[in-house]
């Protein structure tokens, strides 16, 4: 009765352990990847792109809004607003 009892309380043990594990090993995969993207050099390429802004009517805020878009710290933009 000892016995089974015992082989019992592992089996549920290791169970519990199986997604503990998992959890780690996934943590530990995302921190590698995290890492691994911080650390790579990005290249000065920047394409030229083009915002375009729908506007319909008059929002709250929107001189700030379109201001921001003027404002951007980007080598190559144009702004088309309708």
């Amino acid at each position: 009765m000892m016995l089974q009892s015992a082989m019992w309380r592992d089996g549920v043990l290791l169970l519990a352990a199986g997604p503990l594990v998992y959890y780690m090993l996934a943590t530990l995969v995302a921190l590698r990847f995290f890492n691994k993207e911080r650390t790579r050099v990005l290249p000065d390429f920047t394409p030229p792109v083009s915002i375009l802004k729908p506007v319909r009517g008059v929002d709250f805020g929107s001189y700030e809004n379109f201001a921001s878009f003027c404002r951007q710290d980007y080598p190559y933009f144009e702004s088309c607003l309708p």
